[in-house]
């Protein structure tokens, strides 16, 4: 069993420096999890939209 969770984010041009710098603090935050697989994020071309994508074990562990 594998849980993906597929979070969709967009951010105004103003948030955009707030944003990434929180975002690499989540991303270093999750990957540390004992259950979590894989966590990656995807900026997408229009430069302000990022998709976030976790791989966690059980749905129990991703709730945590």
């Amino acid at each position: 069993y594998l849980l993906l969770v597929r979070d969709e984010m967009t951010v105004s041009h103003k948030h955009l420096g707030e944003f990434c710098s929180s975002l690499k603090q989540y991303l270093k935050s999750v990957a540390g999890e004992r259950d979590c697989f894989h966590v990656t994020a995807v900026k997408l071309p229009d430069g302000v939209t990022f998709i976030v994508y976790e791989f966690w074990e059980t749905e129990e562990d991703w709730k945590r």
